[in-house]
């Protein structure tokens, strides 16, 4: 049976096979918060129609405002939406909201990239009992390829789950990979670099880094004035 021949794997998948594989043996419930964090945290991207780098999270908070409503999760328009988090009484007393509250606006102009870190980086801090069951049925179906999830792995220093071992370039490659992808995000905050001077830093601080995967990085993340032709100017 292992390890699987398959390149990709629902999350409800992944979670079951590696949960036999861990040591620990966690439960399933307990490894699907895992991954779901790391969907919000952007370090493993399901895979959805749209190839943009931040399509995943975006998805995905599509369906928590449209699959609601959420026992711990409420999901408004703007940020004058947002209720109090302690209201105060007459008597004295005190009411805690504990809900988590995000902003996340239907229509698309409005879903700005600062939204979209901040209620990520919220939802990241809870686990998937939160949410509604149709959501939660959403997560379970979501499908991860292989080179994404043992990235995660190495990153995050699970080991190599035996259940879904690829040849040993390939792990070196999509460790190297995720390496790069975060890196990358900070690189385009700073002046602006070609790609093949992307590529040879890239290369030389990420060992077993292919060429491949770099361009797959760079189409996903570069902004469109790094891939207009041309030196950048100094």
């Amino acid at each position: 049976m292992y390890p699987i021949s398959a390149s990709q794997l629902s999350i409800s998948d992944i979670a079951r096979h590696w949960a036999r594989d861990l040591p620990q043996h966690p439960p399933e419930t307990e490894l699907i918060d895992t991954l779901l964090r790391a969907i919000w945290t952007g370090e493993i991207r399901p895979l959805v129609a749209d190839r943009s780098d931040d399509a995943p999270r975006r998805a995905l908070l599509e369906a928590a405002r449209k699959l609601g409503p959420h026992p711990a999760v409420t999901v408004v328009e703007r940020e004058s939406d947002v209720p109090p988090r302690v209201v105060e009484h007459e008597d004295g007393s005190a009411t805690v909201d504990l809900t988590v509250t995000v902003v996340w606006p239907a229509a698309d102009l409005e879903q700005t990239g600062d939204r979209l870190e901040r209620a990520c980086a919220a939802l990241s801090e809870i686990g998937e009992e939160a949410f509604s069951d149709s959501f939660r049925a959403a997560v379970h179906c979501l499908r991860v390829t292989r080179d994404d999830f043992l990235a995660f792995c190495a990153t995050n220093g699970f080991g190599l789950p035996q259940f879904w071992s690829p040849r040993r370039q390939t792990r070196s490659s999509g460790a190297a990979a995720s390496r790069c992808r975060v890196w990358l995000r900070g690189k385009i905050a700073g002046p602006r670099m070609t790609k093949s001077q992307c590529l040879a830093e890239a290369q030389a601080k990420f060992a077993g880094l292919s060429g491949r995967s770099f361009t797959k990085l760079w189409d996903d993340i570069a902004p469109e004035t790094w891939k207009k032709a041309g030196r950048p100017r100094k």
